[in-house]
């Protein structure tokens, strides 16, 4: 096994390795969070252990999918054609903002201010329609690009149309007048071209 092999091998690995701490950052980072919802949850507003287990699941997958679903509408945005139509990145922005304050309200403001514990059920309904919105954006994203992707085929369609007709055009276009013709090959056989050189004409 040559060394160059062995280094391209090393560096698959190094790429999985940060890859795969990547993707499993992504996945714990907002664990602390969900647990902190859950505990107080428990305390404040004396849930039932898996219903307070819930709280806190519903906000890991919403900080996990209201972010990635920024980032999508954003890189899309930055790489559409000028014809395609925009995605309302506006929107998920909001939602990441609606998840982040629903989140430090129930986990830290709701030990600081005692006081507002009663309100903190009127957040779920917000961290509801937060989760809402994301999938109404993910299926109108879905839309937009299976028509982008449709437009684009039919573009293709069209110039693939306009192409095959010019060449039909250039095969069957008629000789203009004036123009010079292909010549005709006549093959000599063997005793006319001796009539040639003797200065005969030859024999019928």
């Amino acid at each position: 096994m040559s060394t160059r092999t062995l280094s391209e091998l090393s560096a698959d690995l190094r790429r999985f390795v940060t890859n795969a701490g990547s993707e499993i950052g992504a996945w714990l980072a907002p664990l602390p969070s969900a647990v902190s919802v859950a505990n107080a949850a428990h305390r404040h507003l004396a849930y039932e252990p898996w219903l307070s287990f819930v709280v806190g699941l519903i906000v890991e997958l919403l900080g996990f999918a209201t972010t990635n679903r920024a980032f999508d509408l954003w890189y899309y945005n930055q790489t559409r054609r000028e014809d395609e139509p925009k995605a309302p990145l506006g929107i998920a922005v909001w939602l990441v903002i609606a998840y982040v304050i629903s989140t430090i309200a129930l986990s830290v403001i709701s030990d600081l201010a005692t006081s507002i514990v009663h309100y903190l059920p009127a957040i779920f309904p917000i961290m509801a329609l937060t989760g809402t919105v994301n999938v109404a954006l993910g299926r109108q994203h879905d839309i937009r690009v299976e028509g982008n992707r449709q437009a684009a085929a039919a573009r293709q369609a069209s110039a693939d149309k306009i192409e095959a007709d010019r060449k039909q055009r250039r095969v069957g276009r008629p000789r203009q007048p004036g123009q010079p013709g292909r010549r005709r090959q006549v093959r000599i056989g063997p005793q006319t071209a001796r009539s040639r050189s003797q200065g005969r004409s030859p024999a019928p």
